[in-house]
């Protein structure tokens, strides 16, 4: 059953009756046992996160083992900070699972055990950003809670989990539904709520935003927080570089990751000039997929030594490029320089970047290629003992393909994302490329991401048109 929380009960002094009525409910589901799990559901600018907040400090403070979560270790980061992440345990939900990405034999990857989970250990766990949760995670949620409360946290008009077609499980298969429905009063006169709350309507009628109608929407003389720009990509880049030259946080959202490499190249040339290695001391990185990364310790010298172990660095992680050194000699064969890096709690680490990116990447195509028309053959074969060497021999090119991915870092430029990558981050600034967003064939697709793309500014969205 879904609860629309429409009746106040008696509010405290900072919350408001509608958030209070939410925090009762919530508070009856963490306490009791008529329900293991519930979720609060809510747009944004209804305060969610600090309705989780005051939730997660009263739970901890009466001695109840809180743990918080998301699907990234970027909305765990954002989550932490919003709620006093010091009071409790924060992890990526991969993590409280024990779950790690494994590598399969044609270069697919795929989310697998890895020891036992730590889920059933905690009294309440609470799961933010719980729109990213797809129906395997929520599966195996489910099968290893044990006795612990899930309270999942979440925007039902953001994008759902990558190459599902519908909304989380969560939003469907929870019984206990929590909704937030009034935006609060910090919130009700930023434009970007406003405009969010235009393409939520046009995300409830099933019908596609509208730039006119959006622009439309934006009071002339309201506060200049949001508003639209024309001139397409040029207008992009020249907006986002005039950001970073001043030295402000600014992303640029899009939708295809040809676009978003454009950006980020022409950006770093535009700031850094024509460099050897393609990232320079002081940019952020982001990775684009799991990875590790040699950790790094000072020697009694004072010398940076690695410490003998490997760091696991979570897709969509951002680190800071702090130096480039061209390495001596080939790695696989290829060119390459050795990055350092800062991880935002501080500590460092070393990786292996190509000198020339695109080389290694059409290496490892032809490998790949390689690869299925060895299968193809074996799958051909009629002879058992051919086919067995042929399957043999597919299995080792995959093991030496995997080998050389694994060597080099896949990082990228953080100056542009796509709308999937940026959901669970805020920025100050956020410029929104619509002409790419527009590609999008799938109303269901494009009405979300528009509104992920909007909704991570935090002080200023320009929509380029």
């Amino acid at each position: 059953m879904g609860a629309l929380l429409e009746m106040p009960l008696k509010a405290e002094a900072d919350l408001t009756p509608h958030q209070q009525a939410a925090y009762e409910l919530l508070m009856g589901v963490a306490t009791t046992d008529q329900y293991g799990m519930a979720t609060l559901e809510g747009y944004a600018g209804t305060g969610k996160t600090f309705l989780m907040g005051k939730l997660v400090k009263e739970l901890s403070g009466e001695g109840i083992r809180v743990a918080i979560a998301a699907p990234t270790n970027k909305a765990v980061a954002v989550l932490r900070e919003k709620v006093g992440g010091d009071l409790v345990h924060a992890a990526s939900i991969h993590s409280l699972l024990g779950l790690k990405m494994k590598e399969l034999e044609n270069g697919a990857q795929e989310c697998v055990p890895d020891g036992e989970s730590s889920l059933h250990e905690y009294g309440v766990v609470v799961v933010d950003e719980c729109s990213m949760v797809s129906q395997d995670m929520f599966s195996r949620i489910l099968f290893s809670r044990g006795k612990c409360k899930v309270i999942f946290v979440g925007d039902p008009a953001q994008l759902p989990p990558v190459g599902d077609d519908l909304e989380s499980p969560v939003f469907r298969d929870v019984k206990m539904r929590v909704r937030l429905a009034e935006i609060v009063r910090q919130a009700a006169d930023n434009p970007i709520i406003g405009l969010s709350m235009q393409i939520r309507s046009a995300i409830e009628e099933q019908r596609r935003s509208g730039y006119v109608e959006l622009s439309q929407s934006l009071a002339a003389d309201g506060p200049a927080k949001a508003g639209f720009v024309t001139g397409g990509s040029s207008a992009v880049f020249e907006i986002a570089l005039q950001v970073l030259q001043g030295g402000g946080d600014c992303r640029v959202v899009a939708y295809t990751n040809k676009q978003v490499r454009q950006y980020n190249t022409r950006l770093h040339q535009a700031l850094y000039g024509y460099t050897d290695c393609e990232f320079s001391p002081g940019e952020t990185v982001i990775a684009h997929e799991e990875m590790r990364a040699t950790e790094m310790a000072e020697a009694s010298n004072g010398e940076l030594i690695s410490a003998g172990t490997s760091a696991r660095i979570i897709t969509s992680e951002e680190l800071e490029v702090v130096d480039v050194a061209r390495a001596e000699g080939r790695l696989y064969d290829f060119e390459y320089f050795q990055l350092l890096l800062r991880r935002d709690e501080g500590s460092l680490v070393r990786a292996a970047f190509p000198a020339i990116p695109g080389q290694l990447e059409e290496a490892i195509r032809q490998r790949w290629a390689e690869w299925r028309a060895i299968k193809t053959q074996a799958e051909a074969e009629q002879d058992a003992t051919q086919r067995r060497k042929l399957m043999e021999k597919a299995k080792e090119v995959s093991g030496q393909t995997w080998a050389i991915r694994r060597a080099f870092a896949p990082l990228r430029h953080a100056y542009a994302i796509t709308a999937h990558k940026s959901q669970g981050s805020t920025f100050h600034t956020v410029i929104v490329d619509w002409g790419d967003l527009s590609s999008m064939r799938r109303d269901f697709e494009f009405n979300r991401a528009l509104y992920v793309a909007c909704t991570r500014a935090s002080e200023h969205l320009a929509i380029v048109v």
